[in-house]
């Protein structure tokens, strides 16, 4: 008998495997561009005016690295739970910049989320709401695993 969305049951494996994908996906592909791009990455970062320059450019660096294994090991189903909060812990950090940015009045600003390309600029009211709906998946994708593991 399966025990649908809250157990071991079919319903909650599919629910489990969409989450990771769509998370692992958003988090691969938000890091390729930065991966490739470092340095227009680091001048985006820099106009956030949240770290000190000496920090702006390995975490520059870093970031994109951390996101796209991130997305490679939910995309793989490996060390699920821990991708998991380390994708929660990163989006958490995205919506303090975004927040942070929009709280100084600049409603409209070059986020770098998907692409270093100084395009048009983002709504940051937009962009919170995206990062809240993608932190909400990955605590539903956390909580689908603890309680995957406590039937085990």
């Amino acid at each position: 008998m399966s025990q649908g969305a809250g157990g071991d049951g079919p319903l909650a494996r599919w629910m489990m495997l969409l989450l990771r994908l769509a998370i692992g996906g958003v988090f691969v592909y938000a890091s390729v561009d930065k991966c490739l791009h470092p340095d227009r990455f680091a001048d985006i970062v820099a106009d956030y005016q949240l770290l000190p320059p000496a920090v702006v450019n390995v975490f520059s660096v870093v970031l994109p690295w951390v996101e796209l294994l991130t997305g490679v090991l939910l995309f793989l189903g490996a060390w699920i739970e821990a991708a998991t909060l380390v994708a929660g812990g990163m989006t958490v950090m995205f919506i303090g910049a975004v927040a942070a940015s929009v709280v100084r009045g600049t409603e409209h600003f070059h986020c770098g989320c998907f692409s270093t390309a100084l395009g048009d600029p983002t709504d940051g009211t937009g962009l919170l709401l995206r990062d809240i709906a993608l932190l909400l998946a990955c605590a539903a994708l956390w909580l689908l695993c603890r309680r995957s593991e406590s039937r085990a």
